[in-house]
């Protein structure tokens, strides 16, 4: 009988062993099962927290975008409205020059009209003189030869 009793213990020893490797198995399974959840409970949330993240740098880099964008769109407007008014001035200083240039050739017309006119009238004085004077020596002639005449005499 002992080695039914022994065949037993051993059979109840195998047993208690199968068991107790199966609730072994069983309890490592939950563990590793609980462990994987909360791994990925874990990396779910390290995935949300890097998305959010993710949109705040995105936003972040928009906003920088745009700041940037906006400062170099100010820049080029002041830029612009310093060369407009850089370009006013300088049509202005051109067009006061025009000005003065046009009132210089008007002025230079107008002597170059008088003395045109002053030519004329000096060319018109001078025939008028030498006709005067033709004249003058015509009549002295005559005058010489009616004093002959009445006289008798030659200028000679």
């Amino acid at each position: 009988m002992e080695t039914s009793a022994g065949i037993i213990t051993a059979v109840v020893a195998v047993i208690a062993l199968a068991i107790g490797a199966s609730i072994g198995f069983i309890l490592r399974k939950k563990v590793v099962e609980a462990n994987t959840a909360s791994g990925k409970t874990a990396a779910d949330a390290i995935i949300a927290e890097a998305k959010k993240e993710s949109e705040n740098i995105k936003k972040e880099a928009d906003l920088q975008a745009k700041d940037l964008i906006f400062q170099g769109k100010m820049e080029y407007e002041k830029e612009t409205r310093e060369r407009r008014k850089e370009l006013q001035s300088i049509e202005k200083r051109v067009q006061t020059k025009e000005e003065n240039l046009d009132k210089k050739y008007e002025a230079i017309d107008r002597r170059d009209g008088e003395l045109t006119k002053r030519e004329k009238n000096a060319g018109a004085q001078e025939k008028r003189a030498v006709e005067l004077e033709e004249e003058a020596v015509k009549h002295v002639a005559e005058q010489k030869a009616k004093l002959e005449s009445i006289s008798g005499m030659s200028s000679e």
